[in-house]
């Protein structure tokens, strides 16, 4: 039998109703870097091109920026044009999000101080979603940006958090 192997996060795409706005909120408050400049991709110009190809029919023209966090994962920004986003479908905890529906419930970055990165947040038109809690010793809270996407602001890593910690053991403090 041969060894599972450990696949690594490459990246993750959001949907946002303006990209410039999204641009500036995840680079200023979280400290994500822009790789190049935002690219504008439209059906009747080039049909071809790897995103018509990849995504079911449904869209014709989309705006896309590239970001890269601390740890080399990617995010994209997508900025559907046509047809534009519809704000009422937005996913927000706030608006009483259906924990039912499948999909991304949240994504989780790691900083140093978890209740300035929420005030950063707040400052910037992010929301926080809950008060800081102790979860294995570590500090976390829920934020949300302006557009209604779960944030996890934790202060350890993934694996140190959850290191040595039997099955049994999984509990919040």
């Amino acid at each position: 039998m041969s060894k599972q192997y450990n696949h690594a996060i490459n990246h993750m795409g959001l949907s946002v109703p303006n990209l410039e706005e999204a641009l500036k909120w995840y680079t200023e408050v979280l400290g994500f870097v822009s790789l190049g400049p935002t690219i504008v991709e439209d059906r009747s110009i080039n049909p071809d091109t790897a995103v018509f190809r990849i995504c079911p029919p449904g869209f014709n023209k989309v705006k896309v920026a590239y970001l890269t966090t601390g740890n080399g994962v990617g995010l994209e920004l997508f900025e559907f044009l046509d047809p534009k986003m519809d704000p009422n479908l937005a996913s927000s905890f706030e608006s009483g999000r259906d924990f039912r529906r499948g999909g991304i419930f949240h994504f989780a970055v790691t900083v140093p101080d978890v209740e300035a990165m929420a005030k950063k947040a707040e400052e910037h038109g992010g929301k926080r979603i809950a008060q800081t809690v102790r979860v294995f010793g570590e500090d976390g809270v829920y934020i949300q940006d302006p557009w209604g996407n779960g944030i996890e602001v934790i202060s350890t890593s993934w694996e140190q958090l959850l290191c040595n910690r039997s099955a049994g053991n999984l509990v919040v403090d």
